[in-house]
């Protein structure tokens, strides 16, 4: 089992396998999704959506992001300024993006984000601990990757990953303990994590698909900044798990 170690501040500082075909999710059209050249309504079918949650499109629009990076990734290594760049630059180019986070978007808390990048020990309980969430949204978060961490790796296939991501979400989405700045935060980085764990197990490729350690290290970048900073959140994601992934 892989540990928890490598990159893990971003989260929270900020605030081939084949695919089973029967479950649930995987047939939704929710009012929450994206309607966008790689989001369209005949790939709702192949993607895990899960209807239920109202961040739903924040996977969405990191999975696309994610892909049209990698469809002009140069071949030579990148600096972190350089990555950073680049993803501002694609997203700002996305119209669902620059209606979430506005024309000419910037991402702001660069230290905090090169920090979770330059973790090497501790780094869940330090992100928990810095974070927004409250102690119940903290308990609740830590218990998430730790589940997730050993289904992720057990499993060959998406299908029992994404059952409990889609049923953690679910207990998320009605708890009566959780504050609605928990929910947003929790509800997004879950949502990466879907469509990235789909992505990952449908082609498990070295530096075009994300390998454990830079899915784990995207999923802690969503946590980066306030509940209201999803444009942060996926900014901040999509450039851990690249620079983690080279």
């Amino acid at each position: 089992m892989k540990p928890f170690y490598l990159c893990i501040l971003s989260l929270f500082l900020l605030y081939s396998c084949d695919e089973t075909t029967d479950l649930e999710f995987k047939f939704q059209t929710p009012s929450n999704s994206l309607s966008t050249h790689r989001i369209g309504e005949a790939m709702y079918f192949d993607l895990p959506i899960n209807q239920n949650n109202p961040y739903d499109y924040v996977g969405q629009l990191h999975y696309e992001l994610y892909q049209d990076y990698y469809a002009t990734k140069p071949d030579s290594l990148l600096s972190f300024e350089q990555v950073l760049y680049d993803v501002e630059s694609i997203a700002n180019k996305n119209s669902n993006f620059t209606s979430l986070a506005g024309i000419n978007y910037s991402f702001s808390n660069v230290i905090a984000l090169e920090q979770l990048l330059g973790c090497k020990t501790l780094c869940l309980d330090t992100v928990l601990t810095q974070s927004s969430l409250s102690f119940i949204g903290q308990d609740k978060t830590k218990d998430f990757f730790e589940n997730f961490n050993e289904l992720f790796e057990k499993n060959l296939e998406s299908a029992p990953v994404l059952e409990y991501i889609i049923q953690f979400e679910n207990e998320i989405i009605t708890s009566a303990t959780l504050s609605l700045s928990d929910k947003s935060i929790i509800l997004s980085a879950t949502s990466i994590a879907r469509y990235s764990t789909y992505e990952s197990k449908r082609r498990p490729k070295k530096n075009t698909d994300p390998d454990w350690d830079s899915l784990i290290t995207s999923l802690y970048g969503a946590f980066l900044g306030d509940e209201n900073s999803v444009g942060d959140r996926i900014v901040a994601s999509l450039v851990c798990g690249i620079k983690t992934n080279e």
